[in-house]
């Protein structure tokens, strides 16, 4: 039986729908779900469970960003839900980062990055809170968790393409390269779907049913309980970092709450 997929995101959001253009089909069969926020997740998900076979089982995509407790309660709460009912053999938590993040690892190293340190600084996942590129670009930004960090490398260390344009489109996520209108002097031939292609093969895991998964030599499909075994991965390696922020704000004297550990369900 097909898993059924849940993302914290919205679905009509531009990554969002660059990921969404490799699983038309998993999406139009109900099996690829967006939750709308953090917040929707569990009620969906209680929703889902109350209607669908006994032998239905999901996967939950979570953001789980080291420095913004907000996402470990949400975290906590499914788990919590999970251990409660019994629910650990059909449901399996994917802590991942953030969509963003996925995107500069993908496009790292590609025509379309500007700043290639500051996007590699990012996906090594170091803290940013008295980076001198973060600083000059927003003093706030020490006070800004890696979410919000990777949200403006994404914003200023890739082409303008990549952002929301003058009529409100994003061009370089949702059409193909050379787009229709083509000012980005970058010689590209990048479908939406190679595009696609490159993004979803940066997440640790992705749903193994993808509309063409022939193209894309790369992806590597996982069974539901290869999934389990890499939700415990992901703990171990959030639960790292997790430390090595906490360490850094004790060492710098910031004063910054943080949420406690986490373990696969």
């Amino acid at each position: 039986m097909i898993p059924k997929y849940i993302f914290e995101d919205d679905d009509n959001s531009a990554l969002s729908s660059m990921f969404l253009a490799s699983y038309t089909g998993l999406y139009k069969s109900g099996h690829l779900l967006f939750a709308y926020g953090s917040g929707g997740i569990l009620s969906k998900l209680c929703d889902m469970i109350s209607e669908d076979e006994k032998e239905q089982t999901y996967v939950i995509f979570v953001d789980m960003i080291p420095d913004n407790i907000e996402t470990g309660r949400t975290y906590h709460s499914l788990q919590a839900h999970i251990v409660k009912n019994s629910l650990s053999d059909r449901v399996c938590i994917l802590p991942i980062i953030c969509a963003e993040y996925y995107f500069a690892k993908a496009f790292h190293k590609t025509d379309i990055e500007i700043d290639p340190a500051v996007v590699e600084r990012c996906i090594s996942m170091k803290v940013h809170y008295d980076d001198f590129w973060t600083l000059t670009h927003n003093k706030h930004m020490k006070y800004k968790s890696f979410e919000a960090y990777c949200k403006k490398v994404l914003s200023k260390c890739f082409h303008p393409c990549v952002n929301k344009d003058n009529n409100g489109q994003w061009r370089f996520m949702r059409e193909n390269c050379p787009c229709s209108n083509p000012d980005c002097s970058r010689n590209l031939s990048w479908s939406i779907l190679d595009k696609s292609f490159r993004y979803i093969t940066n997440y640790p895991v992705a749903p193994q049913e993808m509309d063409q998964p022939n193209l894309n030599a790369g992806f590597t499909a996982y069974t539901f309980q290869e999934m389990k075994v890499v939700s415990r991965q992901l703990c171990i390696m959030y639960n790292q970092k997790l430390a090595e922020y906490k360490a850094y704000c004790v060492a710098h004297n910031k004063n910054r709450e943080f949420g406690p550990e986490i373990e696969e369900v």
